[in-house]
């Protein structure tokens, strides 16, 4: 008799201990999972975030080849900025590559141009003089002038390759508002950047 009520007690005392250790179990956390109401909608709003990303275009990149970079602003009908450039014998050669061409300020800038440098001239782009620079179609024509000028901020460039997106899109729907001045201006906007025109040797 005493060794059943023995083991019935010590039943009972090791029931007791583990009954604390599994009490947080029944007890469920607050998460962060959406419901399911809540599902589809965030569904669709990754599904706009995506769309408008895509929309946007891809990053500023300096592309390895000018094959790589064409294919690109093909596809995400950008501009190409080819670039002649020697650091090796021209010093303002390093002054455009380290101060614009390779800055943080410009990869921020997204959906305008592509870059492709290259170590010899290219005449078919207009491109002889070291630094020289041109905004190139996504076709391969010739749009506008874009050399280095030691005045001139990564910022400046920036703003300018954006005007200079927003004109060569708009050439397609109708063509971008100009003045006598030389300025291309944008449809809607009131302020252009002066725009130099190389005449071919």
């Amino acid at each position: 008799m005493m060794h059943t009520t023995l083991k019935t007690w010590a039943l009972a005392l090791c029931a007791w201990a583990v009954l604390p250790c599994a009490a947080p179990a029944e007890e469920e956390s607050e998460t962060d999972t959406p419901t399911e109401e809540q599902a589809p909608e965030q569904g669709k709003k990754d599904k706009k975030d995506k769309q408008e990303k895509q929309k946007q275009g891809p990053a500023y990149k300096i592309c390895k080849t000018e094959k790589e970079a064409f294919a690109l602003a093909k596809k995400h009908d950008m501009l190409v900025w080819v670039v002649y450039s020697d650091p090796a014998t021209c010093p303002y050669c390093v002054a455009f590559e380290k101060k614009i061409l390779r800055s943080a300020v410009l990869k921020k800038v997204k959906g305008c141009v592509v870059c492709w440098i290259s170590r010899k001239p290219l005449p078919q782009y207009k491109c002889i003089g070291k630094p020289s620079g041109a905004l190139i179609k996504p076709d391969g024509t010739y749009y506008l002038p874009m050399f280095y000028v030691s005045s001139k901020s990564v910022r400046e460039y920036a703003k300018d390759l954006e005007n200079y997106t927003k004109a060569y899109r708009n050439l397609k729907n109708d063509g971008p508002d100009t003045t006598d001045s030389g300025l291309i201006i944008p449809r809607g906007s009131k302020t252009g950047t002066p725009v130099q025109t190389i005449t071919p040797n």
